[in-house]
């Protein structure tokens, strides 16, 4: 039988999710229980990061903190729910396939999964680069008597990885990211894995977008604290990476107006489409929190290019034209 904790605090997930105490208190018990099995606690990210070619991998502790992030988690764990009805309802009677890339040490966005679905209606292939995390993951599923779901374990680089059996895939799950696509290899694992994936096959997140906008740091304070949306000036989409649309950043230009009032900072803003109706936005989330870029002061009028750098430190580069 599964922890009564962890069938809790999946049913508020799915049925009452704006009781965000409830949540939070239930995300904690849970981070408490898993780390007792595994052996891993949340944590800042530490030497037990793996620098790649193409960024950052973060180590178990990590990515264990990425439980704690409330709207993070419910979000990512509600379109996973989403998207596995879809996809029975599309392959009717087959069990399904799921890919997890960046599972870490608690499978965390899709262990909840299996208050849900039975082993019968689930296939998990769960995948990380950091050997401590999978070890923690697999552990966890050996205390959990979970291993039934598991097809495999795969060690091994989600950026290079050839997919052994895409047509038994129905699902692939990748949260590898920062604020604005920075630090980790988010954009390089789906370019490496969406090609691979037959057209039915559902890539979580569905879509991520990067948008330039104008603020103003009294408006953002003053919205701060009423919890209101505070007013900004939208200079156009920098990036947009998709399941449809998986290809390299082509350079962008945006143009300051004339006039700034204000709005005297530049920022990009990161909006996620996890699946369905499941979007996280602007500071709902660590990987949607604004990154500033630049003061307007003497930019006014004047348009400024971006192209996305891949490689050992994935970001944005912007320049005066």
């Amino acid at each position: 039988m599964l922890p009564d904790i962890l069938t809790a605090s999946t049913a508020t997930i799915l049925r009452d999710p704006g009781n965000y105490n409830r949540l939070f208190d239930q995300l904690h018990e849970l981070h408490q229980f898993y780390a007792s099995l595994s052996g891993i606690s949340a944590g800042e990210p530490s030497g037990e990061d793996i620098d790649l070619p193409w960024g950052k991998a973060i180590g178990p502790a990590g990515a264990a903190q990425c439980l704690l992030e409330l709207a993070r988690t419910t979000k990512f764990v509600r379109g996973v729910h989403q998207a596995i009805l879809q996809q029975q309802a599309r392959y009717p009677g087959k069990k399904i396939g799921i890919f997890y890339a960046g599972c870490g040490p608690y499978a965390a966005l899709l262990t909840p999964m299996t208050t849900v679905f039975s082993a019968g209606e689930l296939s998990f292939t769960l995948m990380d680069i950091n050997a401590a995390s999978l070890a923690a993951v697999q552990k966890l599923y050996g205390q959990l008597a979970l291993e039934a779901y598991v097809k495999e374990y795969i060690l091994d680089d989600a950026v290079t990885y050839r997919l052994r059996d895409p047509d038994a895939i129905h699902l692939v799950i990748s949260e590898t990211m920062n604020q604005a696509l920075t630090k980790e290899p988010q954009v390089q694992i789906m370019q490496n894995l969406v090609p691979q994936l037959d057209s039915n096959t559902v890539f979580i997140p569905q879509a991520i977008s990067i948008t330039a906008k104008l603020t103003s740091s009294e408006a953002e304070y003053a919205a701060a604290q009423t919890g209101s949306m505070a007013e900004r000036i939208g200079l156009g989409t920098v990036y947009a990476i998709s399941r449809q649309t998986p290809f390299p950043h082509t350079e962008q230009t945006i143009r300051v107006p004339d006039t700034v009032g204000d709005f005297t900072m530049l920022s990009l803003f990161t909006d996620i489409l996890v699946f369905g109706n499941e979007m996280i936005s602007t500071n709902e989330s660590n990987l949607t929190v604004p990154m500033r870029i630049c003061d307007t002061e003497g930019l006014e009028g004047r348009e400024i290019r971006f192209n996305y750098v891949t490689g050992t430190d994935p970001h944005f580069e912007s320049f005066l034209k």
